[in-house]
C-alpha cells in the first residue's frame, strides 16, 4: 500500500475540508434472497482527514451514493454482494468499490461482512493529499416490526479503516494547527504522514416500505444513523494521538428484484 495523504484543516469557521472518511458502508445486512439491485443516496457519518489537523477535531455527515448488485443463483453464491459508492463533495469526491456477503438467520436476524478500499488524492486552496484506505465492516440487523406494508429494522455495525496518507498543508506557526492558506507568499507549510487504523461503530433504525420477495420492486428503506469512532489528531504534520468523534446520517435505498 503506497503512502497516502493528509491535508489541510483549519480552526476558522470557513475552512478547507478534504479526505472524507465514512464510518460505514450503509449497506443493509438483509439479503434480497434473489438476484437484484439496490440504489442508495443520502448522507452518512464520517470524518475528514483535514479536520484532524484542526484545533477542534469533529465528525461530519457527508454525501454518499451507491449501487449494489446481488447476483444470487446466477453465480451460485447465496448472499454475495458487490457494489461501488461515491462519497464526499466537489473535486474531493471519492469512488470506492466494495465486496461482501450477507446471510439471514431465522426469520428476523441477518448478518453481513463487507470489505472496501480505494486510492484517492486531492488538492484545494493550497493544500494537497494522497491517501490509500482499506477496511472492513461487520453488521447485524434485527427486524423488530413486520407487516405487509412496512417493516422496522435495528442494525448495528463495527468497522475498521486503515489509512496510509501523506499531504501538505498550511499551519499556524504559533499553534501548529491547520489553517486555510492565504496564498500571499507568507504561508507556513508542513508535510504530514499518517499510517494508522481507525475504528468506528454505527447504529441505525430503518423503515422498509412495501417490502416484497416476489414483486420487481423489493422495497424502499429509509434509515437514520448515529455513529462514533476514532479520528486522527494532527499537530504540525505529526499525529499525536486520536480523538473521539460523533456524527449522524440519513439514507434512502430502493431495491429492484429479479427471479
Amino acid at each position: 500500500m503506497k503512502n497516502a495523504t493528509l491535508l489541510i484543516a483549519c480552526a476558522l469557521a470557513a475552512c478547507t475540508h478534504m479526505g472524507p472518511m465514512p464510518t460505514t458502508t450503509a449497506v443493509s445486512a438483509v439479503p434480497m434472497g434473489r438476484p437484484g439491485l439496490e440504489a442508495q443516496a443520502g448522507v452518512v457519518p464520517a470524518f475528514y482527514l483535514s479536520q484532524g489537523a484542526a484545533n477542534d477535531p469533529k465528525g461530519q455527515a457527508i454525501q454518499q451514493a451507491s449501487v449494489l448488485v446481488e447476483p444470487d443463483h446466477y453465480l451460485g453464491i447465496e448472499g454475495l454482494i458487490a457494489g461501488v459508492r461515491g462519497f464526499g463533495e466537489g473535486a474531493d469526491t471519492v469512488t470506492e468499490p466494495y465486496l461482501g456477503l450477507r446471510r439471514q438467520v431465522g426469520d428476523d436476524v441477518s448478518f453481513a461482512a463487507v470489505a472496501y478500499g480505494t486510492v484517492t488524492n486531492g488538492a484545494d486552496n493550497g493544500a494537497s493529499y494522497h491517501a490509500d484506505r482499506l477496511g472492513g465492516e461487520l453488521a447485524v440487523d434485527v427486524r423488530a416490526l413486520k407487516s405487509q406494508k412496512v417493516e422496522g429494522h435495528f442494525q448495528g455495525s463495527v468497522a475498521a479503516t486503515h489509512v496510509d496518507a501523506t499531504g501538505r498543508y498550511c499551519v499556524d506557526p504559533a499553534t501548529g494547527d491547520g489553517i486555510d492558506c492565504n496564498g500571499d507568499g507568507h504561508d507556513t507549510f508542513t508535510d504530514a504522514k499518517l499510517n494508522a487504523t481507525y475504528p468506528a461503530a454505527t447504529g441505525s433504525f430503518a423503515l422498509v416500505m412495501l417490502p416484497s420477495k416476489t414483486s420487481w420492486f423489493s422495497g424502499a428503506r429509509l434509515a437514520v444513523m448515529v455513529a462514533t469512532g476514532r479520528m486522527p489528531s494532527i499537530n504540525d504534520g505529526r499525529q499525536d494521538g486520536t480523538s473521539v468523534f460523533y456524527s449522524g446520517g440519513l439514507t434512502l435505498t430502493l431495491g429492484i428484484g429479479g427471479r
